[in-house]
């Protein structure tokens, strides 16, 4: 299915990808009883397009990093006012939101800007921090795609490990 170009904005033609995408999956389905559909989508609006109502989605994926109740970097603090609002989108249209953590703003490799994977304790200290700060999130994810070896995206591409240490 190729879904390029449709709609009038970035995220409607999102939300219509995924009413197509969930029309086909349906349609290819004989015999499935129950179909639960959902969206990884990290940008706040995407809930509040005009569109998405129609779409029958009650679960969503956001992916943020991993010290994003703790950090006080420009592009952390961008990020956790992003994903309050992205919250606040989903509470309002009635969406479970399930997160998955990724590596943070504003630790960065010196020299490369690469993402840096943290520790197992500083994992830990963030995460009872993030639990702290969002106890409405149940639904979590402790690390986003582990084993992709693209170390200038994925801080655990050399020790995939640390996931389940996560």
């Amino acid at each position: 299915m190729l879904c390029v170009g449709v709609g009038t904005s970035p995220h409607r033609g999102l939300l219509l990808c995924a009413l197509l995408l969930a029309l086909g999956l349906l349609s290819a389905a004989p015999g499935a009883q129950a179909v639960e559909l959902g969206i990884s989508d990290s940008d706040a609006p995407t809930v509040t397009e005009p569109f998405w109502a129609g779409l029958g989605v009650a679960r969503a994926r956001v992916v943020v990093p991993y010290d994003v109740a703790t950090t006080n970097g420009a592009e952390g603090t961008d990020r956790r006012a992003s994903f309050e609002r992205y919250l606040d989108n989903a509470a309002s249209a009635g969406v479970s939101v399930l997160v998955v953590f990724a590596p943070s703003q504003d630790v960065r490799a010196p020299g490369t800007n690469d993402p840096v994977a943290p520790s197992a304790d500083e994992f830990a200290a963030a995460f009872a921090a993030f639990r702290a700060s969002y106890p409405q999130v149940t639904t979590i994810a402790p690390w986003n795609e582990p084993n992709n070896r693209d170390t200038s995206q994925y801080a655990l591409s050399s020790q995939p490990q640390l996931a389940t240490d996560y």
